[in-house]
């Protein structure tokens, strides 16, 4: 396919595994990209047909309404000319997206539950969530009928894009193939470890984790967690830290440097056990963690929470067990049958591993995401000649 796309993200941090696997996935169909983010490329080498637009990453959330649309548009504006369509991350981007999208065709990918994220979100004081989910949940149906074209991650976000107008397919957050070659082959000789990789907050269950560390400290005292230093904040972060020291986990809890999607396995290679506790709230409910496929790859049985999506992957999978995020007790038993039981450990983990390889790979979604650009040029006809300034 001989054209140029234009990936946008204004707010995701450096190396977002979806997001930079599109990027790449991209390049290796062909495809010429232009990448515009707030990334920091020094030190990484990128492939030969993406050509990289970084902008200084705003970091004060008041400022962002103000400065992220002049810096994306700023680059933007210096490839205009040669691409054929827009890509984008981020909801913040919509409004603008949708203007540009009279000049060009604009794919609009929607990773969240955004409204229910506004009930959520610590943030937000409590009194404007309610306010906000209906503010952002009848904006965004409408700014998406605009944009015409929308790429969603679960079934559960379909009845907000249902609109006439409104063209969508899923591309799931499911991880590389890729991943699958540089698995270590030495699960049995490993020391028990617990793993997390997701992002810290507390919905994504960050508190918990800590009650089961704490828990399995009591019960089995040779038993190591390690989580990804991954905070949604350095305030966050600061609270996390004061809780291992206050909780004395220090010792037996270890936050390993962030790494991108593509070098993860240095960081599951070093578990027995891949943990998800994410707790029972409307947005992860319907969430889908991409850390259940980089699990599963890694050949890691998994501890799960019950909530719905994930429960259909497990069971689908027979890759882990089933917990209740209000009940720390149900992980931290399922978690000492697997430390007990090393067999069945590996036997879960390996059915994982085949699952992953024969229906949660990133890869076989691609040709669903072509096939899109191809009909929206298609429609559009020849790729759009209109300037930037004119929007």
């Amino acid at each position: 396919m001989s054209i140029t796309i234009a990936v946008v993200t204004s707010i995701h941090p450096d190396f977002d595994a979806r997001i930079w696997k599109h990027v790449v996935s991209l390049s290796e169909a062909g495809i010429k990209v232009h990448f515009i983010s707030p990334w920091d490329f020094q030190d990484v080498v990128t492939p030969e047909s993406v050509s990289v637009h970084p902008f200084r990453r705003v970091t004060r959330r008041s400022m962002r309404p103000f400065l992220i649309p002049k810096r994306v548009f700023g680059r933007l504006r210096s490839c205009w000319r040669d691409v054929d369509l827009i890509h984008f991350h981020d909801i913040d981007l919509l409004p603008w997206m949708a203007i540009a999208s009279f000049f060009k065709p604009v794919v609009y990918d929607c990773h969240e539950n955004y409204p229910d994220e506004m009930l959520v979100r610590e943030w937000i004081p409590n009194l404007a969530r309610r306010p906000l989910y209906h503010v952002m949940r009848i904006g965004q149906r409408a700014l998406a009928r605009i944009v015409g074209h929308c790429v969603l991650v679960a079934e559960s976000q379909e009845p907000d894009f249902t609109i006439d107008g409104v063209d969508f397919i899923y591309i799931k957050n499911y991880a590389s193939r890729r991943l699958l070659n540089s698995v270590a082959d030495d699960y049995e000789s490993r020391v028990p470890t617990v793993v997390f990789t997701g992002g810290h907050h507390d919905t994504n269950g960050s508190g918990l984790l800590l009650d089961i560390a704490e828990r399995c400290g009591e019960l089995l005292p040779d038993l190591r967690f390690i989580a990804t230093d991954r905070f949604t904040s350095p305030e966050y972060r600061a609270r996390f830290e004061a809780q291992l020291n206050e909780r004395g986990l220090a010792r037996q809890f270890e936050l390993v440097p962030f790494v991108p999607s593509q070098r993860i396995m240095t960081v599951l290679n070093r578990g027995t056990i891949g943990v998800s506790p994410n707790l029972r709230t409307k947005n992860q409910e319907k969430a889908i963690p991409t850390k259940l496929f980089e699990y599963m790859a890694a050949g890691l049985p998994i501890v799960s929470s019950d909530l719905p999506n994930q429960t259909h992957i497990i069971n689908d999978a027979r890759c882990g067990l089933l917990a209740r995020p209000e009940d720390k007790e149900s992980f931290v038993r399922a978690i000492q049958h697997l430390v007990d039981d090393r067999g069945s450990a590996k036997a879960l983990g390996e059915s994982g591993k085949r699952a992953f390889a024969q229906r949660y790979c990133w890869e076989e979604q691609i040709p669903a995401l072509l096939d899109l650009y191809g009909a929206i040029l298609e429609r559009r006809g020849s790729p759009a000649e209109g300037r930037l300034e004119d929007t």
